[in-house]
């Protein structure tokens, strides 16, 4: 005598069912997020570590180093549009967040920032071609975090307000 051998339920074929989609349907979400924002995302950090990023945009580095306890990275980017942008990044170079680096120079154009130099609390951001009234040398306040105290923008040689 055999016994009959019974088909699996329904409810077992559907349980095994609904597990795979519990992994399919996330990895899928993470894909499509990914795909999305994954272009913002690294133009954010890029920024925050003073290497922007930016589409149809070359970054290089001329000139990187470090005064006392404070780190700078001049950084230049070459857009396929014609536009060059140029920023100072300081950072503390001994602080826990000196991973985190903040702009305390950002050009359109012109002035083109050369060097940084330091007297006692005061930094010194060296710029290429002079401002109107012959001066070449923009002074910056860098606070006990490393976030700079005064932050210069410019667009086209134009000083823009900040704060």
């Amino acid at each position: 005598m055999s016994s009959p051998i019974s088909a699996p339920s329904s409810t077992a074929q559907t349980s095994r069912g609904l597990r795979w989609w519990w992994v399919v349907v996330p990895f899928g979400v993470l894909i499509v997020l990914a795909v999305r924002f994954a272009e913002p995302v690294y133009g954010t950090v890029s920024f925050m570590v003073g290497r922007p990023y930016q589409r149809d945009c070359i970054t290089t580095v001329p000139r990187e180093e470090t005064l006392g306890d404070v780190w700078y990275r001049i950084s230049q980017q070459k857009c396929d549009n014609g536009v060059t942008k140029h920023y100072v990044f300081v950072a503390r170079a001994k602080s826990m967040m000196s991973f985190m680096v903040t702009p305390a120079f950002m050009s359109i154009e012109t002035p083109i920032p050369r060097s940084v130099s330091q007297e006692g609390r005061s930094y010194f951001i060296k710029v290429e071609l002079p401002f109107a009234d012959g001066s070449d040398v923009l002074e910056t306040f860098i606070g006990p975090s490393g976030v700079p105290l005064t932050v210069h923008i410019y667009d086209r040689g134009q000083r823009r307000p900040t704060r």
